[in-house]
């Protein structure tokens, strides 16, 4: 009874009464590792024993070592899906490629310090990237989208006149995709959203029960990027797998700032092209590409 005593007033007394999240993060930095202000990145045997060759690799998984002081307990929420896991001492926990926002490039958890304590949450940057691909074979209204992950992306060699327009994106396996920008950016005509796709008449089989349906032919296939601050340009200038299959008439449009004037965080969705019928990354190197 005495150490539940003296671990309820541990956690109890960890953070001082109406601590910020910024002071919060500062007071439980100590017992993390790597910092939260640290990159949260593979090992290099990693990467080279398991992410090479895995068939999974939303599974490959690296560590976080959580050491909480002595007498207390944390509980920590590593994802939604998972059950948590209490920490009374030295641990190290995995997190996983497929845990990665898309959006931010970061890996989020929570670290409870008591039964009556909200939670506070962590972030970790990463320097891996992950696109939302579908197949060619495919069609925009089924739900078969693919991850695909990336261990970095660089500008390309400059041009003649010292201007990047290319990206490079290499996969874990160091296979290279490339993306090359027009030397003058078009503007996208603003696009507003399509309507709801209408769905055909359900078929009604033998037992009188529908099989489904599928949009309209003329349906529009949708696009996330529509905003009129977009650029377009021709399906040619993205090539993921060595080089374009002919007959692809597809079309890409990017965006340098995901929030306006913030150009840490570039997006680019392209259709029909190369092998998928669609692709969409959140990028966090394109600003050097930026026109001068």
């Amino acid at each position: 009874m005495i150490s539940l005593r003296r671990h309820w007033f541990l956690a109890v007394a960890f953070f001082p009464n109406n601590a910020t999240l910024e002071e919060r993060i500062k007071i439980l930095t100590p017992y993390i590792s790597p910092r939260p202000d640290q990159l949260l990145e593979l090992s290099d045997a990693t990467i080279r024993d398991q992410a090479v060759i895995s068939k999974k690799i939303e599974t490959v998984s690296g560590s976080v070592r959580i050491s909480p002081p002595p007498g207390t307990c944390f509980t920590v929420t590593t994802d939604i899906g998972r059950p948590d896991i209490v920490v009374c001492k030295p641990t190290s926990l995995k997190w996983y490629l497929g845990d990665i926002n898309r959006q931010s490039s970061t890996v989020v958890w929570s670290i409870k310090t008591s039964g009556t304590d909200f939670g506070t949450i962590i972030t970790w940057k990463v320097p891996y990237l992950v696109a939302k691909t579908m197949p060619y074979d495919s069609d925009f209204y089924a739900l078969n989208s693919n991850a695909v992950f990336f261990k970095s992306c660089v500008p390309s060699l400059p041009k003649k006149d010292g201007t990047l327009r290319s990206l490079t994106l290499t996969l874990f396996d160091n296979t290279k995709w490339f993306i090359r920008f027009p030397d003058v950016d078009e503007m996208l005509v603003h696009v507003e959203p399509p309507p709801p796709p209408m769905l055909a008449p359900a078929k009604t089989g033998k037992a009188g029960e529908a099989s489904g349906a599928k949009p309209a032919i003329d349906e529009p296939e949708p696009w996330v990027i529509n905003t009129g601050r977009a650029y377009e340009m021709n399906v040619g200038n993205f090539i993921s797998d060595g080089s374009m299959p002919p007959g692809r008439k597809g079309t890409c449009r990017y965006v340098y700032d995901y929030i306006p004037k913030d150009f840490s965080l570039g997006r680019i969705e392209c259709h029909h092209t190369d092998q998928f019928l669609y692709f969409y990354i959140f990028l966090s190197c394109m600003k050097p590409i930026i026109p001068k």
